[in-house]
């Protein structure tokens, strides 16, 4: 795992450069290489769901700021889960709402409408929903907000083999480091860490799987969340960048090519979500025809 540390020193290491003019540069090019990699990567690891509540009346429903693309769209109606079919262009969207005004409490169909600049993206419901308290389940690509803290290393840790909960000497935990992962040096696996309890006890999304110890050396960082392989990918973008305005274009396109290459790569490499080779030729999906009309309105 490359964390974001890690990611620094390898772009001072390979440029030869360690002011702090430039590591500051690094620092803004690594997240723009970082912000493009998840936005081309698509794959399932970038995930995530969310639910809201229907609101009676109401079409229109704003998505969480770090949406990238909207993969699923189901409504939950007396314990029944119904899938939405999206509806790509504005023209058709627009010629439903014209040709059907009455509302339901099983939507069809559903419509992203983007917002300018980032984030404030809608997704719209069709028909509308009837009643409130129905539940939305949203399936995005996410992507993720800057990296910028550097690791933490202060104490030591007692952690218990099988156990997720890990214990600070003192009180050197802090709520922002949810999210963030964990390692001791003995080790030397990763953990995401899952919540917050107090300053002295954080849980881990996994249990600890290392020996048991006291007084451990450990490191909480950030780390790059893309498969681990292509975490070297944003410190090519942000080397390529950095030997351009250096008006070094031999440098620039070399490192360039690499991004380029291995970003491909990854796209094939991650573009499912199993590896499993065995493919039934008579399984068939059932899907709701797109000309059935809404249901239940009113």
């Amino acid at each position: 795992m490359i964390t974001w540390d890690d990611a620094q020193s390898d772009c001072q290491d390979i440029s030869g450069d360690t002011t702090s003019a430039t590591l500051t540069i690094f620092k803004r090019f690594l997240n723009n290489g970082y912000h493009l990699v998840l936005s081309e990567l698509g794959r399932s690891h970038t995930e995530k769901t969310q639910t809201a509540s229907t609101v009676e009346d109401q079409q229109f429903y704003t998505l969480p700021s770090e949406a990238l693309y909207v993969k699923s769209v189901k409504v939950t109606s007396s314990s029944i889960e119904y899938p939405l079919e999206p509806i790509i262009d504005q023209d058709t969207w627009d010629i439903f709402n014209a040709a059907i005004t009455g509302t339901t409490d099983i939507p069809t169909f559903y419509f992203v409408r983007p917002g300018f600049g980032v984030g404030g993206t809608e997704i719209g419901l069709f028909p509308t929903p009837s009643s409130s308290g129905n539940t939305i389940t949203l399936i995005y690509e996410a992507g993720d907000r800057d990296l910028n803290i550097d690791e933490f290393t202060t104490g030591t840790v007692t952690v218990t083999n099988g156990d997720a909960t890990i214990t600070h000497s003192a009180t050197g935990f802090t709520a922002a480091m949810v999210g963030r992962y964990f390692q001791t040096d003995d080790d030397r696996t990763w953990y995401r860490i899952a919540s917050f309890t107090d300053t002295s006890n954080m849980e881990l999304e996994n249990v600890f799987e290392g020996t048991s110890g006291a007084a451990q050396s450990y490191q909480i960082a950030e780390i790059f969340n893309i498969p681990e392989e292509l975490q070297i990918l944003p410190v090519y973008y942000a080397l390529s960048h950095f030997y351009d305005m250096r008006h070094d274009d031999t440098k620039s396109l070399k490192y360039r090519a690499i991004f380029d290459k291995e970003l491909r790569d990854g796209k094939r490499r991650w573009i499912h979500k199993t590896r499993g080779s065995v493919i039934n030729r008579r399984r068939q999906f059932h899907l709701r025809s797109p000309n059935f009309p809404p249901r239940n309105l009113s």
